[in-house]
């Protein structure tokens, strides 16, 4: 069990933030518990209008009862729903695709180990037997792999397996702390943060550990990323004017946007399963208490969530099971690329359930452009079409790593191809 640590009121801001990065990256600071204390969940009659109500239900770890344990809040407003109820702690932030299962980190056997249980809490079932911490799992969108942080090697990594705990690879070897792993919508990249340039930034890597890319190379530092559902954007949290506010940035690591101006610290953003909204935390003045936070993705109207003198932590929206929040005409864009290197010709294909308006683009491994194929305003239905390796002007591009970029209306879709000469 890990001893409560509050914070003295009037801390320097500077080491706040400082303690934050050990704490997000460094497992044996993974959680720090504050006071329990008085306070109440803003779930009860009156305390919130209809638009604090959270599209889908939202998991969050907190230390209100004593220990982690995992909780729900109800996207109809109702009371809290605590899923796990043991003394350990128990920290989860991963839902299976279907919302059927959580994974989530325990350290009910000792050490902070893997596990899958069901959504209510039974069936508990471990996935690593590490001589050391692993945390931070997540669950791949097309629901065969788990990714985490270990520190198995004696370092912070990123490692992958699958969901039967089988298939254990370790993606990152370098002698410094990687953490918050991250899935992109299609399972094939992983965003996270590292310290391997003596500054915390945000990486994505392929699902392999190749094809590594820094996205923000500031002087400032930036962990706790989360991948958009729609694939488009990447949040995450910024150290700035002394404390940390919550940004997002496209996948390149362009257009950069604060969403957060605030004296608190904002942190850890999850996004929702429609990618309109964010849930994050933010930190209660004086002490060293968070509560759940929601926003809309451009940083309007911030809603609090719960309000409790404790530790609220890693929250997370729960799947609706096609991604998308139901009654909404948000859905999963399906671009397909066939055949898959491009030798050199590759036939793009998606459908329209509804006209649309569409832009389709050729972009290479660095996010340059390299062609715009076909658009504008599309029909209903099945649309194909076939790029041929060639840029604008019609000159041969090298084989190589490219990507395919679909925006429908304000939905957009990113799909990795290899050409091959």
């Amino acid at each position: 069990m890990v001893n409560p640590s509050p914070r003295a009121p009037g801390s320097q801001r500077r080491s706040v933030a400082r303690e934050d990065v050990m704490r997000f990256t460094q497992t044996a600071a993974l959680i720090v518990l504050g006071l329990i204390g008085g306070g109440a969940f803003a779930s009860a009659a009156g305390t919130r209008d209809p638009g604090d109500i959270p599209p889908s239900p939202i998991s969050f770890a907190s230390n209100r009862d004593g220990d982690h344990e995992i909780y729900i809040l109800s996207a109809g407003g109702g009371p809290l729903e605590q899923i796990t109820d043991n003394g350990c702690d128990d920290v989860g932030r991963g839902w299976s695709p279907d919302a059927s299962q959580i994974v989530f980190s325990s350290d009910r056997d000792g050490n902070f180990e893997i596990y899958i249980m069901d959504a209510d809490g039974e069936n508990a079932v471990r996935r690593t037997y590490s001589p050391r911490y692993d945390f931070q799992p997540e669950w791949s969108p097309d629901g065969t792999r788990l990714v985490y942080t270990s520190e198995a090697s004696g370092s912070a990594d990123i490692c992958v397996m699958n969901v039967d705990g089988t298939g254990h690879r370790q993606l990152t070897d370098l002698d410094c702390y990687h953490a918050c792993p991250g899935w992109s919508p299609d399972s094939e990249w992983i965003v996270f943060d590292s310290q391997r340039t003596g500054n915390p930034d945000i990486y994505i890597m392929d699902d392999e550990g190749g094809q590594v890319r820094n996205l923000t190379r500031t002087p400032e530092m930036e962990i706790s990323p989360s991948w958009s559902p729609l694939g488009d954007r990447i949040a995450f949290q910024k150290e700035i004017d002394g404390n940390w506010e919550i940004y997002t940035c496209d996948i390149w690591g362009g257009d950069m946007q604060r969403l957060t101006y605030t004296a608190a610290d904002d942190q850890h953003p999850a996004w929702s399963p429609d990618g309109t909204q964010l849930a994050y935390l933010t930190r209660q003045d004086p002490g060293p208490y968070h509560d759940v936070w929601m926003m809309n993705v451009d940083g309007s109207d911030p809603h609090q969530l719960t309000d409790h003198l404790a530790q609220d932590w890693y929250p997370a929206w729960v799947p609706l099971g096609t991604g998308a929040v139901e009654g909404s005409e948000m859905r999963r864009i399906d671009l397909r690329i066939e055949p898959n290197p491009a030798l050199p010709r590759a036939e793009i294909g998606y459908d329209l359930p509804a006209p649309a308006s569409v832009r389709l683009r050729v972009l290479d491994a660095a996010g340059r452009l390299v062609t715009d194929l076909p658009g504008g305003r599309r029909a209903a239905g099945r649309h194909v079409l076939f790029w041929g390796g060639e840029d604008a002007h019609g000159r041969p591009m090298p084989s190589g790593t490219y990507f395919c970029r679909l925006e429908i209306d304000h939905r957009a879709t990113t799909v990795r191809m290899a050409l091959i000469r």
